[in-house]
């Protein structure tokens, strides 16, 4: 239970990267505060929720109104990637790295037992984390 709070915790750390880099940035130049606040509820509403409110309307008329069949979301999103070739390139590497990480996250509690041996778990995910 420990490791899937601690797991938990060390996603939301990954995922909020982002958001951190773009504080200190923001600081270090010297922008007014409320640009900041601006800028999130910009992302938040439009690059988060919107987004996805459009691309499920979108996938749900392509599959249920058009009859075009379950994979036809895939097929307009890859109409979307051909557009600009740095965008399926993002997609290809946040994939191979999530997909690694994954793998990594379920594997490596089987790869670290030796002949069904005890381990401390906790001291060896938390020396991951600080790595």
């Amino acid at each position: 239970m420990v490791g899937r709070v601690l797991g938990g915790i060390a996603t939301s750390l990954l995922f909020s990267s982002f958001e951190s880099w773009l504080v200190a940035e923001h600081n270090k130049r010297g922008f007014e505060q409320q640009w900041l606040s601006i800028t999130f509820s910009k992302a938040i509403f439009l690059g988060n929720d919107l987004v996805a409110i459009v691309a499920g309307l979108l996938g749900n008329l392509l599959v249920d109104s058009l009859s075009l069949g379950p994979v036809a979301p895939f097929d307009a999103a890859s109409c979307f990637l051909a557009i600009d070739e740095k965008m399926a390139l993002l997609g290809a590497i946040q994939s191979l790295f999530e997909g690694s990480m994954y793998t990594f996250v379920f594997l490596w509690t089987p790869a670290l037992i030796p002949n069904d041996k005890d381990i401390p778990h906790g001291f060896i995910f938390a020396t991951f984390i600080l790595d």
